[in-house]
């Protein structure tokens, strides 16, 4: 098609490739385990369907089900838009920007497709797992705009890469249930966290206690970022501040003069 509608199809599509697609020049793939070849590679079939407009091929290996689309302008369309520009590997996959803008009824079902591909629920959580650290981070904030708020580990290292989770756990995963739209079994009968209990929805961004202060010595250049007007920024998934070090100055400035 020459347009593709941003919809639930869409958005979950790209959920997936996000955990298990990949690209090479000529054709777009999907991966998943043998045993969900009559499940999730079924339905990224009938997404691909309804995206494209096109069938896709599936193949079954002994371990893996391949979901595969050998169209260079297609593999094109991913490899421009979900990546960093560095590599095309899975740690250099990335939510664009304009994605990362959509609103909640959207975003949801990105993150629907990602946890379908990537996640598993526990006895007390939705988790998602990914060697992608900055993905997950975006994904983080795309979990806060569903009023989601999630915590992120390092997992030990094993023989293979050493792997991030992304955790939803305590009062949210009810909410967390409408984005994945999948009932967790145990919801009523959970023991809330302590952090989860403290972190207070603020609309899109979560209020939380400060539970420790460390001072480093440091000798060097300091960057003062501004912005204008709130003064306010992301950095690290935190909403922090600039100094008042420009209003400083200038009252300084205003003293001297006087």
């Amino acid at each position: 098609p020459l347009k593709i509608k941003i919809d639930k199809a869409f958005m979950e599509l790209i959920g997936l490739y996000l955990a298990e697609g990949c690209t090479t020049k000529h054709e777009t793939k999907w991966s998943f385990g043998w045993h969900e070849h009559n499940t999730l590679a079924d339905h990224c079939v009938d997404l691909i369907r309804q995206v494209f407009c096109i069938e896709a091929t599936k193949k079954l290996n002994t371990e893996t089900t391949i979901i595969s689309i050998n169209s260079k302008h297609i593999a094109r369309f991913f490899r421009m838009l979900f990546y960093d520009g560095k590599g095309h590997k899975v740690r250099n996959k990335r939510i664009p920007l304009w994605i990362m803008k959509l609103p909640q009824n959207k975003v949801r079902y990105l993150l629907r497709g990602l946890w379908l591909g990537d996640g598993h629920m526990s006895k007390k959580t939705f988790t998602i797992g990914s060697v992608n650290e900055t993905m997950l981070r975006q994904a983080k904030a795309l979990f806060s705009k569903c009023s989601v708020y999630t915590n992120i580990y390092l997992t030990k290292p094993t023989y293979r890469n050493q792997t991030h989770q992304l955790i939803v756990a305590s009062k949210f995963l009810a909410d967390c249930e409408y984005v994945f739209g999948i009932k967790h079994p145990r919801l009523n009968k959970i023991q809330r966290y302590r952090v989860a209990d403290c972190a207070l929805d603020r609309g899109g961004y979560f209020s939380l206690p400060i539970e420790k202060i460390i001072k480093n010595e440091y000798n060097g250049k300091v960057y003062d970022i501004s912005v204008p007007d709130t003064h306010s920024f992301v950095a690290g998934g935190a909403v922090v501040s600039n100094s008042p070090m420009e209003s400083i100055v200038e009252w300084l400035t205003f003293l001297i003069q006087a």
